[in-house]
């Protein structure tokens, strides 16, 4: 998913449409519902799909040959309301922690990312930067861990080869985040 550099994004990724994506019907304001990013390895991109509460928790997933890249609840927001983000940090938080397994560069890079989103909210603590290895990690803790002794999450830094401009534009288009979200 990477691109060249100094060109404009390569990725598109929707809004929320108000339409569950299983079924087909209208989400209405108030409905609690799963927003997934999702992966076309056709499109190399990213997407946004909802959700109804009741369709995702009856088994709906995004069909092949998406690939679910992280997913988190939320609720249809009401027309004239006032915009944000459409995922706090809980949610934040989750995506960051389905993303521990990631192997492939661009996954490293998103997690990274939002490590860095979660240290910049204060719901990560950056314990220090480990340059011991081959690639620096970060060493992060949730905020107000209560055993300083456990060992910290490592958060390895993106591979050089990763547009890391491209993702935090793509993250911040799926997650509805302006720069002071960021």
């Amino acid at each position: 998913m990477t691109r060249a550099a100094g060109q404009g994004s390569g990725y598109e990724i929707g809004r929320a449409t108000g339409v569950c994506a299983a079924s087909g019907e209208a989400l209405s304001p108030g409905d609690a519902i799963v927003a997934a990013l999702i992966e076309h390895p056709e499109n190399d991109g990213f997407a946004r799909l909802d959700f109804s509460f009741e369709a995702w928790s009856g088994g709906a997933r995004p069909e092949a040959p998406a690939v679910l890249f992280g997913f988190w609840k939320a609720v249809v927001p009401e027309p004239n309301a006032p915009t944000g983000p459409v995922i706090d940090a809980e949610g934040l938080l989750g995506l960051f922690e389905q993303l521990a397994e990631a192997d492939d560069s661009d996954r490293i890079a998103l997690r990274y990312l939002i490590a860095l989103v979660l240290v910049r909210k204060r719901e990560l603590v950056l314990d220090r930067v480990d340059r011991s290895g081959a690639e620096p990690v970060l060493l992060v803790r949730p905020k107000g861990a209560a055993h300083r002794e456990d060992e910290p999450t490592r958060v390895p830094e993106p591979p050089a080869n990763v547009d890391i401009a491209a993702i935090l534009d793509q993250l911040g288009d799926a997650l509805q985040l302006d720069a002071d979200g960021l």
